[in-house]
């Protein structure tokens, strides 16, 4: 059998510099994405680490700002010096029930993992047991423990100005949130306040913090007495040698203004303003000066110059209240924001869950602290 002729191709080469340097450069930008991918990777989960414990801090100090003044109240009742009713009170343990409260050591609830019905493996490294809130909470460098009680010494320009106390008072400020007749305006405190301290020390003029509550307005002089505790927050430091998180401190100032009574109307309980018992209107009343109340109600065409409220407000569709249409809802989501915008001015109706960082609670003082 004949076969026909194969015929051969061009004879070719290979370069072994080529294919080695080829190789190696190839392998080079790999390696060059695969690390790059690695920093971007470790870039985000630092941030995402930042942004998931500035959370946290944020629900925190929402928690503390909630829970400090009602233990303050109790650490004025009468026998709150006994050991089984004064260990809640202290600093170490307001701290751990505001974590506790602000759900800070978990991503998610057992509750709601639960109901998720689903097997899940956890890997979020921001998940920790917060154990040690000594490490959390920090007074004020060089002071050490939980706090620096804004008493007898000034903490530096960024801070308010102090009150004076005596011995015993300052020593048990440092370990629970104390309110007390004897804490009053000094020298100290001078620079800070509108009225000579000589003569006005357990109350005196100042500026109303920038809160969005209509108590009064924001820069606002007013009378009251503001006790107050510096502190340094931050959670990251707590899992550092598991997180590698380097988060800077944050200072805060915790404030516990007493203000006496001095607007037209004000009550910690409900109050229906505009109609009689009867159910006829006012006549001939005139109300010069906010009204603050507990639970608050508008029947008929009263009219009012500001209305702020701890719980609930009712406005009838008639209310008068300068800049409010009393048709829509004031206090509806967004509302706010947008009379402010358009007005530019403190919204004249309020509510404390519409407040940052702030509670407002009706106290008395108590012979014993």
């Amino acid at each position: 059998m004949k076969t026909p002729p194969s015929r051969r191709a061009k004879a070719g080469y290979i370069s072994t510099l080529l294919v080695l340097s080829t190789g190696a450069i190839l392998s080079i930008l790999t390696l060059y994405a695969y690390r790059a991918a690695l920093t971007a990777q470790a870039v985000q989960t630092q941030v995402q680490l930042r942004v998931d414990y500035s959370e946290k801090e944020e629900a925190i100090l929402r928690s503390i700002v909630a829970i400090t003044p009602n233990r303050a109240i109790r650490a004025m009742q009468s026998g709150s010096k006994v050991t089984a009713v004064s260990d809640p009170l202290r600093w170490q343990n307001i701290f751990t029930e505001a974590l506790v409260l602000a759900n800070a050591r978990t991503a998610i609830s057992s509750e709601l993992l639960a109901s998720l019905g689903l097997n899940l493996r956890q890997a979020n490294s921001g998940d920790s047991a917060l154990g040690m809130p000594s490490r959390i909470f920090t007074a004020i460098s060089p002071a050490t423990g939980y706090i620096s009680p804004g008493i007898n010494r000034t903490l530096g320009p960024s801070y308010p100005v102090p009150l004076d106390a005596d011995d015993t008072v300052k020593d048990l400020d440092v370990l629970y949130p104390i309110i007390a007749k004897n804490k009053v305006y000094g020298t100290l405190a001078q620079s800070g306040v509108g009225l000579p301290v000589a003569t006005y020390r357990d109350f005196n003029l100042m500026k109303y913090p920038n809160i969005n509550f209509g108590y009064a307005k924001p820069g606002d002089n007013f009378v009251a007495k503001r006790n107050w505790w510096a502190f340094s927050l931050d959670v990251a430091e707590h899992d550092y040698s598991m997180t590698y998180l380097a988060k800077q401190k944050r200072d805060f100032v915790l404030s516990i203004y007493e203000i006496p009574s001095q607007l037209a109307i004000s009550a910690s309980s409900f109050m229906s303003l505009g109609q009689f018992a009867g159910g006829a209107d006012w006549q001939n009343v005139t109300i010069s000066g906010g009204v603050f109340v507990g639970k608050a109600q508008t029947l008929g065409s009263v009219r009012l110059p500001t209305l702020a409220s701890r719980r609930s407000i009712a406005l009838s569709s008639t209310t008068q209240i300068p800049g409010i249409d009393a048709s829509v809802n004031p206090l509806a989501p967004g509302e706010r924001e947008k009379y402010q915008n358009e007005q530019d001015k403190l919204v004249p109706v309020s509510l404390t869950n519409q407040v940052t960082l702030g509670a407002f609670s009706p106290i008395s003082l108590s012979s014993e602290s």
